[in-house]
């Protein structure tokens, strides 16, 4: 009890202080953080204030617990005691007797007594003998008398019902009443004799001696005392009945305190936060409590080194600190979140607070790409935007001048392009190269659409919506890359420029050449080189070509143009919308003695290429040896070429010979003939804005720029001819010529 009072007077004392006040009356911070200071804010009143107020209330529950204890021993009432004394019952009832035995009109008042009427023989309350007597009981002593003498032998007296009683079955006349009472005093059984004269049969005249010795006898009963309680209230408890009360109303505003900072085990980062100067190094981030960044970013000028929270007791969810860790000691759960490490690198924490470590924001940002996102253009991490221009795509590269695939992430604009670090990776291009992505959900990507030669990894492979394959001279005119790729896809839609005619024309391609594509595109004839004959070149009739085989193309009459420029919608058609399937080019394209080429180069490359070889193509439905005379013309990429060991040939005698299904020979095969011009035939020169022909037979003429770009294409009648082009130096059938 006095402990309680201790702690209720002295904790009172305290705590209703100036104190007291001042925790109550610092206001609970948002619980929704938009800057650097709300985040002090929080940390502050949960590292001081929140402790303070929850200190003073456990103190006050403390003193609330004693006093309640105090009250539960503290009696309610005062007690007292009351003592009354009254006649016992017996004396009441011989009082009452004996007053109804004193009468005036000879006759007995109303009395009721019990009585029995023995001999003093035998009897178990007397002794002696013969004699008759009357014992007088009071009714309160009924069954006590009975039990002794036996009920029996009670007999119910009521004096008023007759003025003469004839005792029963007596003989003898009465000599003795006797009395029996309880003598409370003594706590025993007490027996009063009188002694009478003989009085021969009359009651009432014993009745009347009896009454008036029953005074005298009532007096000697003992009075009867009855204790009684008194209550009254209990000054004690009614005193800690009030503390109680008033320790109650001191407790309520710091419960109402408490239950509003329990806004505070929710936060959430609104905004990217910029601390500055603020810091938060020395502090605890509290069990039971939670942070979430909202994907937001935290960052500072604190460097590796710098820290958030000394320790993570509670839970920080979805959370970006890009200059600093995130705790140095974690004992709680940290998920879906990034910060550094000390040294160096980052930390990832995926949603089941795992973590793993990756060397760069990059790497951190792409270990959550379904949460954070890298923008390139910025050199920022942050939430993945409404556009996701700012998602990360594995993506890997290589090209005919650069072999070694290079991985490396990338965004996928909405215009169509990619977005990446390329301080040391420079050389990429759409341009007869593929970007593979090794993420699916590329192809959600707004920009996707728009992307070339941008093949996406799915289930079954890689798939490129739009394949572009270029040949030939840029505009400013250099040559347009080799092609090359390194891992098999299916294109999706194909653009390809080239112009074919029903003329055989060699082709390499990178996809196979099925039956169903050889008809849908109005392929006639398919041939591959088969041997060397005496009287020529023999190529074999093909249903299908496979892909990277060189081969020969001839359309059908109604044929004509850019065949493998195939649409979308006509590829689905085409392939039943599986696409079109491409295999890498990294072997050699080469069948027998047909070799195909991906790269542009001139033609005096490819002699210098095959060194005691004859190396041969088509031309017009022609086939061409190719010679020193027109080295500088160009050789265009998937085109095929025939070398043959010049000791096993003699150019002028060899013929083209291709052959049907059953191995028969066509009818389309022509001399070979030189591209080197006849002197005597065939003249060209140079003119003012004009290049001038003389020719002794009709024939083709095909005028080059120095760099292979073909400027005009005529054919002129046998005479003198002028094609007119601008000033310059031209290449005129192997020929060159300056143009004034």
């Amino acid at each position: 009890w006095l402990l309680g009072l201790s702690l209720l007077l002295g904790g009172g004392s305290v705590f209703a202080q100036e104190g007291q006040q001042n925790v109550l009356d610092v206001a609970v911070p948002s619980s929704q953080i938009k800057q650097a200071s709300d985040l002090r804010s929080v940390f502050n009143y949960l590292q001081t204030t929140l402790p303070e107020l929850k200190t003073t209330l456990d103190s006050k529950q403390q003193a609330l617990n004693a006093a309640q204890s105090t009250l539960n021993n503290t009696m309610k009432d005062k007690v007292d005691y009351k003592t009354t004394t009254a006649d016992a019952q017996e004396a009441k009832e011989y009082d009452a007797f004996a007053a109804s035995t004193i009468y005036s009109d000879g006759k007995f008042g109303d009395a009721d007594i019990y009585y029995y009427t023995v001999t003093s023989e035998g009897n178990p309350l007397l002794g002696g003998t013969g004699e008759a007597v009357v014992y007088f009981v009071a009714p309160s002593l009924k069954e006590e008398v009975g039990a002794i003498v036996g009920e029996n032998k009670l007999l119910f007296l009521n004096l008023s019902k007759t003025t003469d009683y004839t005792p029963l079955n007596l003989s003898v006349n009465i000599n003795r009443i006797y009395i029996y009472y309880k003598n409370f005093s003594e706590n025993q059984e007490s027996i009063e004799t009188l002694t009478l004269s003989t009085m021969a049969g009359n009651y009432k005249n014993v009745a009347l001696v009896a009454g008036a010795y029953l005074e005298s006898v009532s007096a000697k009963i003992p009075k009867v005392e009855t204790v009684t309680e008194v209550k009254r209230p209990n000054p004690d408890y009614t005193y800690w009945e009030e503390r109680i009360k008033d320790l109650n109303e001191e407790i309520l505003p710091y419960q109402k305190k408490v239950l509003e900072a329990n806004t505070l085990q929710n936060i959430s980062i609104e905004n990217d936060i910029q601390l500055g100067t603020e810091s938060f190094a020395t502090y605890t981030w509290p069990a039971d409590y939670k942070i979430d960044g909202g994907y937001h970013k935290i960052s500072g000028s604190g460097g590796e080194n710098a820290i958030l929270f000394a320790t993570n007791s509670g839970q920080i969810n979805n959370l970006i600190v890009s200059t600093g860790r995130i705790a140095d000691t974690n004992s709680g759960k940290i998920t879906n979140s990034i910060g550094r490490l000390s040294s160096g690198g980052y930390r990832v924490y995926d949603e089941d607070g795992k973590a793993t470590e990756k060397s760069s924001l990059v790497d951190a940002a792409y270990a959550l790409r379904t949460i954070y996102g890298y923008d390139f253009a910025t050199g920022d991490i942050s939430k993945i935007n409404k556009e996701g221009s700012n998602k990360l795509y594995q993506a890997k590269y290589a090209d005919v001048d650069h072999k070694n695939l290079y991985e490396f992430k990338t965004n996928i604009l909405p215009s169509g392009s990619l977005k990446y670090d390329d301080a040391n990776f420079s050389y990429r291009t759409t341009e007869n190269a593929i970007t593979y992505i090794e993420d699916a959900d590329a192809t959600d990507a707004t920009g996707y659409a728009s992307l070339e030669n941008v093949a996406v990894k799915k289930s079954n492979g890689y798939v490129c919506e739009n394949t572009v394959m270029v040949e030939g001279a840029k505009q400013d005119g250099s040559d347009t890359k080799s092609f090359y790729i390194p891992e098999d896809f299916v294109a999706k839609k194909l653009t390809y420029m080239r112009n074919f005619t029903q003329a055989n024309a060699t082709a390499c391609l990178p996809f196979n050449l099925t039956k169903t594509l050889k008809e849908a595109l109005g392929i006639k004839y398919l041939h591959q080189f088969l041997d060397v004959r005496d009287e020529g070149f023999a190529f074999s009739w093909e249903l299908e070509v496979p892909a990277n085989t060189p081969c020969l193309i001839q359309l059908n009459s109604e044929t004509s143009g850019q065949v493998f420029n195939i649409s979308s919608e006509k590829m689905k058609e085409l392939t039943g919308g599986d696409g079109l399937y491409f295999k890498a080019t990294t072997g050699e394209l080469k069948e027998k003695y047909l070799y195909g080429t991906y790269t542009r180069q001139t033609i005096g490359n490819l002699i210098s290429r095959h060194k005691g070889e004859k190396v041969y193509t088509t031309q017009d439905n022609k086939l061409v040896l190719l010679t020193e005379e027109v080295k500088d013309f160009p050789f265009d990429q998937f085109r095929a070429y025939v070398a043959i060991p010049a000791s096993e040939v003699d150019a002028p005698s060899y013929r083209m010979i291709l052959l049907d299904e059953d191995g028969n020979e066509m009818d389309t095969t022509t001399d070979v003939k030189s591209v080197a011009t006849d002197k005597d035939n065939f003249n060209v020169a140079g003119g003012n804005n004009a290049i001038e022909i003389s020719t002794e037979k009709a024939c083709d003429v095909k005028v080059y720029t120095v760099n292979g770009t073909l400027v005009k294409s005529a054919h002129v009648e046998a005479g003198n001819t002028s094609l007119p082009v601008k000033a310059g130096v031209y290449v005129v059938n192997g020929t060159k010529v300056i143009v004034k």
